[in-house]
């Protein structure tokens, strides 16, 4: 027998408060980050690091337990997409509840007072002025172009939505996600921007991102700087076999660093587009 609307309205809005309580559970999630990695004098930088560290293991997470789920036959309709967000960033939150509880107890808890000034905001303009076309992903105005990872992978308002959630309060960051779902691989590409960069900032930042990923086996975890300009590298291998892996470049005089992460099964996978990761101005 077929639903009945009134059923059909009440598995839509069931559904609807499942994805919402997700978006917020990242959303506190990454305050729990806030106020857990910012040690006074630290300074924007290594809160925009931290920041995007929970925020991109968090996307990662929810793909990994997604795939999981889908393939036991728990994520093929709505309802069940909806259950597994929720319950995947229900277990992120406690995660983090629990280590910003073990870090106030223990007396190591402190928070920065400092507040980004109004010319590290990324504007509408910029967050709307991502590129994408066959062979290319570029940012004319932040000024920064990579390979195309593949003709397999599409925007995914999806993803999209957990990153801006986890992003949510950072004026100075914006992200992008193309997923792949046939290889079960995501692309994500996000800016943070602080001011000026310098190798000071710049390993500052790359400081915070690991902070902010202090539960994760790292598996590389390297840093270069040669003015003017250097990279970070850091991959991480998730306990569900996925592996993180991202690629941070900085450029003196710039007011931004960008980073392209990709989440897959293979450390290598994506290779082309994170090595091909470089400033065009």
């Amino acid at each position: 027998m077929d639903s009945s609307p009134t059923e059909s309205r009440g598995t839509n809005s069931s559904n609807f408060f499942f994805y919402a309580g997700a978006v917020v559970l990242l959303a506190m999630s990454g305050f729990l980050t806030y106020l857990r990695t910012s040690p006074p004098g630290k300074g924007p930088a290594y809160l925009l690091g931290a920041v995007l560290g929970v925020a991109l293991v968090g996307a990662a997470v929810a793909l990994v337990v997604y795939g999981i789920a889908r393939a036991f036959g728990k994520a093929k309709t709505g309802a069940g997409k909806a259950r597994v967000a929720f319950w995947t960033m229900f277990t992120l939150f406690v995660l983090h509840l629990g280590q910003w509880v073990n870090g106030v107890t223990s007396g190591a808890q402190g928070r920065s007072a400092i507040r980004s000034p109004a010319d590290t905001i990324v504007t509408d303009a910029e967050r709307q002025g991502l590129q994408i076309s066959s062979d290319s992903i570029r940012h004319a105005g932040l000024g920064f172009v990579l390979p195309h990872p593949g003709s397999g992978f599409r925007v995914s308002p999806e993803l999209q939505r957990q990153l801006d959630a986890g992003l949510s309060g950072q004026p100075g960051m914006a992200a992008w996600a193309l997923r792949d779902t046939a290889l079960g691989q995501v692309l994500v590409i996000l800016v943070g921007k602080f001011g000026p960069v310098n190798e000071a900032g710049f390993r500052t930042y790359a400081a915070g991102m690991r902070k902010g990923v202090a539960k994760s086996k790292i598996v590389e975890d390297t840093l270069n700087w040669r003015d003017p300009a250097g990279e970070y590298r850091l991959t991480l291998l998730h306990p569900a076999g996925a592996y993180i892996t991202t690629r941070c470049i900085g450029r003196i005089e710039r007011t931004a660093i960008v980073c392209v992460q990709a989440t897959a099964k293979q450390p290598n996978a994506m290779e082309a587009s994170r090595e091909g990761l470089r400033f065009i101005m």
